[in-house]
């Protein structure tokens, strides 16, 4: 189906960076799948749809990546490949950030987050706090130093470069954006080459740029998305005092509920990119061979064909069938640190600062960009 949309509501207009959700949702209403004309795209907003996108083998994530609007190519990692090739990046890789590896991190991953807050004006003794620059970005500094091995004195130069380079996961940037970020990517690269250790272990025959390219896709895939997750993660449960009072009072496996439910709410990736090689086909629905595709995963994490009161913060939400860290054998590589981080973060910050709330007024705003999404700014009192 091909649907003519004006340039005010558009998903990627401004007024979609601002109300997405209710935007998508209006669109997946009249159709879960249409092709935008603007774009040269089809664009789905079901979870169905979505969750076919990053699971059936009728479509590549390998030629979505091809399908940018830039002609510059990304380094190979598993994000731009499939199938053998995949395999062959993606399991020397995955060793180092099973759930096992992920629990020896545990103790040093909280420790960060004790030092992040512990550099913070005690309780009362100043002005706000701003939780994205403040918190959430030397913390995710910190994690990502820790995963890659990037020496402590060199952290805030990742940062720096990482959040510059986190561009490249936007597959419709151009123009003068696009160039600056492949300048980031390449510099991100130098940096890692100079600075961050091979972290692949065992016998694998990856060379040298792959080794390098599995880092970058580390630093670029998680860095951002991370600190976006701690950020928005703080304000829904700010947002939601009865959920606040309850994380308080409970332990681990609620504070990681909670994170499911942020990532659910506000995925830091909300739109994904695949080719449909084989053609595919789901009810009402068929997408032709060929066809380049865009999975917003934001739109399908709303889907109330699949959640129950899906635009509310519910903490007891168990079956929680997100997709906000992909699904199949692109599934997020890091889902384990970044769940285990965040979750990490806001039960000592929660913990350590009784008082902690958001300032009234104004909603926290949003950056004005697609990918990664994350608050500008979230002040809160201390």
């Amino acid at each position: 189906m091909t649907t003519s949309m004006t340039a005010l509501h558009h998903p990627f207009s401004d007024l979609g960076m601002r109300e997405p959700y209710r935007l998508l949702a209006a669109i997946r209403r009249i159709r879960p799948a249409w092709f935008d004309t603007s774009l040269g795209r089809w664009m789905l907003t079901s979870h169905e749809l979505c969750r076919a996108a990053l699971r059936d083998p009728s479509f590549s994530a390998a030629e979505g990546q091809q399908q940018r609007v830039r002609s510059d190519e990304l380094p190979i990692s598993m994000l731009n490949t499939d199938g053998d090739l995949h395999r062959r990046l993606r399991t020397p890789a995955a060793a180092v950030f099973t759930a096992r590896a992920a629990a020896r991190q545990a103790d040093e991953i909280r420790a960060q987050a004790v030092a992040v807050l512990a550099g913070l004006p005690p309780a009362g003794a100043g002005p706000d706090i701003d939780v994205v620059s403040e918190i959430a970005a030397p913390f995710a500094e910190a994690v990502i130093g820790l995963v890659t091995g990037v020496p402590h004195a060199r952290w805030p130069e990742l940062g720096v470069l990482a959040t510059a380079a986190s561009a490249n996961l936007n597959p419709v940037l151009r123009g003068d954006q696009a160039v600056a970020a492949a300048t980031a990517a390449a510099a991100l690269l130098d940096f890692l080459g100079r600075h961050a250790s091979d972290i692949v272990e065992g016998g694998s025959d990856l060379t040298a740029d792959e080794r390098l390219g599995i880092l970058s896709l580390i630093v670029v895939g998680g860095y951002e998305p991370l600190a976006d997750l701690c950020s928005t993660a703080l304000s829904l449960i700010l947002n939601t005092p009865a959920a606040t009072e309850r994380l308080r009072a409970g332990g681990p496996d609620l504070y990681s509920r909670a994170v499911e439910e942020a990532m659910r709410l506000e995925s830091p990736i909300p739109f994904t990119s695949r080719v449909c090689v084989d053609g595919y086909r789901a009810g009402s629905v068929e997408i032709p061979p060929g066809a380049p595709v865009l999975a917003m995963l934001g739109a399908a994490n709303r889907d109330p064909a699949v959640f129950d009161d899906p635009d509310t913060f519910l903490l007891d939400r168990t079956a929680n069938a997100h997709l906000a860290l992909g699904g199949g054998v692109h599934y997020c590589l890091g889902a384990a640190i970044v769940k285990q981080s965040t979750a990490a973060l806001l039960q000592e910050l929660l913990g350590s600062r009784p008082t902690i709330a958001r300032e009234a007024g104004a909603p926290a705003p949003w950056r004005p960009t697609l990918v990664p999404r994350g608050l500008a700014a979230l002040p809160v009192r201390w």
